[in-house]
């Protein structure tokens, strides 16, 4: 009787010790085979805007057109150095957590007044690197879009008209329009996490998009003495395609533009106000601000700007 009971124990005990490894082979398993994070998984794509972004920035504290130009011609040149942040939050599961820093230099040109009529131009060239981590809600990074390093060139040109005052006035205020362009070439590499371990594969993005449209603003001049406060608003208008082309050697597809291989949505129209002060021919841009297409809400980029400025007669 004992050895019957024993014996039925005994293999009911075997059969659970089979049942525990059976079930912990199939967890096994899941742990082993469970798929890791692909390059498509991600959407890299984030770094071409912060490209688009910064290049939007500089345009929207341009050398301005000025307002005191009567019996001479103005040339101004311009320094700034830029620091751009993202945080952008996809389905609270990947957080892309960027830093960039570059410097830019512009340069403008007023004609002498014609009546109350102007004309004028601006050029801005800019450089920006830097790199964004992609990390889960618990901090661990599965990826990293690095090596971003973009080169943008902005500019406009058109007609100045100065509505209010004149040179001696202690008050002025003019408004300026015309065509627009900005440029970029933007190259980065992103690198994913497999495992824990960086994947051999390093997938090339790059881009190199022209934007054309046109550029409309308003601006005031205050003197007092030798200080100058110059508020300013602009909106520059995309008349280009919105969706700009971009090559990968990682051939993913973008669920930008319906899917079109290829092809990310960047909407280039912006608005930016902002606030100069000067003293003499000196030049700070103490703020300003830009908004554009909500894909980009979360670039964050500030500008440092000083600059000089100077009558040719």
């Amino acid at each position: 009787m004992w050895k019957g009971e024993f014996s039925f124990m005994r293999n009911h005990i075997q059969m659970l010790n089979f049942c525990a490894r059976f079930f912990l082979s199939i967890l096994t398993g899941i742990l082993i085979f469970a798929p890791d994070l692909q390059a498509q998984d991600l959407d890299p794509l984030t770094g071409v805007r912060v490209s688009l972004a910064s290049t939007q920035a500089l345009l929207a504290v341009p050398p301005l057109p000025s307002l005191e130009t009567e019996g001479r011609s103005t040339f101004s040149v311009s320094g700034s150095y830029l620091k751009a942040s993202t945080a952008v939050v996809l389905d609270e599961t990947l957080y892309y957590d960027g830093k960039f820093e570059g410097a830019a230099f512009g340069i403008g040109y007023t004609s002498r007044s014609f009546g109350r009529l102007n004309y004028f131009w601006m050029l801005v060239a800019n450089h920006l690197s830097g790199s964004i981590d992609v990390n889960q809600a618990d901090g661990t990074t599965l990826g990293t879009l690095k090596d971003i390093s973009t080169q943008g060139y902005s500019g406009a040109g058109g007609a100045s008209y100065r509505f209010i005052g004149d040179n001696k006035s202690p008050f002025a205020a003019g408004f300026f329009f015309g065509p627009a362009f900005m440029y970029f070439k933007n190259e980065f590499k992103l690198q994913v996490q497999q495992s824990g371990v960086q994947a051999a594969e390093v997938p090339v993005y790059s881009s190199s998009p022209l934007i054309l449209g046109a550029l409309g603003g308003l601006q005031l001049k205050l003197r007092l003495g030798n200080l100058l406060i110059i508020p300013y608003g602009l909106y520059v208008s995309e008349l280009s395609e919105k969706c700009k082309s971009y090559s990968s050697t990682n051939n993913d597809t973008s669920l930008d533009c319906e899917g079109t291989p290829g092809k990310i949505n960047m909407p280039g129209s912006f608005a930016a106000f902002g606030l100069n002060l000067g003293y003499k021919a000196i030049r700070l841009n103490a703020y300003s601000s830009t908004s554009n297409d909500p894909t980009m809400k979360n670039i964050k980029v500030n500008q440092y700007q000083l600059s000089y400025a100077w009558g040719l007669d």
